[in-house]
């Protein structure tokens, strides 16, 4: 999600169910889809306030791995988190972004239909993975309890 002027998230929360809720402030117009559809808000004239829920456990952003639909569980996690990557033998990379942009850990993997994440060390909170293969890439975003 973004807009053209500025947005930016001033608290997180999740609640039990796994939804995600934010507030924070936006101006101008901003898409408030975290995928590749758009949903814009204009704002009422300088800066407006915004409560958002997402409810989707594994909402995606980014192009899809070539028809591979990667799935998160558990989510939310403990101390490992697993990517089922469709049952299909694929090359690749994955990264853990914190929602600063942050890269806090990124390994190469090879010949693999699922992954086994340690999260260990990781304070609780929302985190992305980026799942990067040679025919495109995959964003996921899960909770760390």
């Amino acid at each position: 999600w973004g807009g053209s002027y500025f947005g930016y998230s001033q608290a997180l929360k999740t609640d039990d169910a796994g939804n995600i809720y934010t507030i924070g402030n936006f101006a101008d117009t901003t898409d408030f889809d975290p995928g590749p559809a758009v949903f814009n808000l204009i704002s009422a004239g300088g800066t407006d306030v915004f409560v958002l829920k997402l409810s989707q456990p594994n909402f995606r952003i980014g192009n899809n791995i070539s028809e591979i639909y990667p799935a998160l569980f558990p989510n939310p996690a403990g101390n490992r988190i697993n990517v089922d990557l469709g049952g299909i033998e694929i090359n690749g990379y994955f990264q853990i972004i914190d929602l600063s942009g942050k890269i806090l850990s990124q390994r190469k993997f090879y010949q693999k239909k699922t992954l086994d994440i340690p999260l260990t060390g990781f304070p609780p909170g929302i985190y992305l993975i980026k799942l990067q293969t040679e025919t495109g890439q995959e964003v996921l975003a899960f909770i760390k309890r």
